[in-house]
């Protein structure tokens, strides 16, 4: 009868294991899901979510439909199509956190990719002091992570390896996803 207590001991114990692991982890998750949340410029939530402004349409006149302007005042401009803001057409790429800044073993940079999925082949990552890493060939799945080492190792599809020889970042650093020209992301190392 011994052997078959300690048997449902055992198993009482990993189910309890199991449960406050699963736990454990969906605190974790929930907290750093929230932290990246948090860390988010009101001014992009705001840019993203307010509409594009309205043009006014100009002022009634007592000419008639299809009458032409005085001749002392020019025509009127055909209204250009205009593109929607900017911020609509950007990827929502966004640099999430640099962690260890001043450590080169344990610096690291993590993009969060809240949007569409993305072909980062060519962007750059670079400092305020004019280090630079370029994207080699990277697909960025949307709802994902993406690692940036600044050590040495081989690339994987979330990790990727500077190989510096020297630490990158420092407090007070500004960080800068770029696409070409184009700015997506800013991020100030704290």
């Amino acid at each position: 009868m011994q052997p078959a207590l300690r048997l449902h001991h055992w198993l009482i114990f990993l189910v309890v294991n199991v449960a406050v692991s699963a736990t454990a982890s969906l605190l974790v998750v929930r907290t750093f899901i929230e932290t990246v949340n948090r860390s988010t410029p009101p001014a992009a939530q705001t840019a993203l979510a307010s509409p594009t402004p309205a043009i006014p349409s100009p002022p009634a006149t007592s000419q008639s439909a299809g009458a032409l302007p005085p001749a002392d005042l020019p025509a009127p401009a055909a209204a250009e199509p205009r593109a929607p803001a900017s911020p609509a057409n950007l990827p929502r790429v966004r640099i999430s956190n640099i962690i260890y800044p001043g450590q080169r073993a344990r610096e690291v940079v993590i993009l969060a990719n809240e949007g569409e999925t993305v072909d980062l082949t060519g962007w750059t990552l670079s400092t305020s002091r004019g280090v630079t890493y370029t994207f080699g060939s990277v697909v960025f799945p949307n709802n994902s992570f993406i690692n940036i080492y600044t050590t040495s190792g081989v690339d994987t599809p979330t990790s990727l390896f500077w190989n510096q020889l020297e630490a990158v970042w420092q407090v007070g650093d500004v960080a800068t996803l770029k696409r070409g020209d184009e700015v997506i992301a800013t991020y100030t190392v704290r």
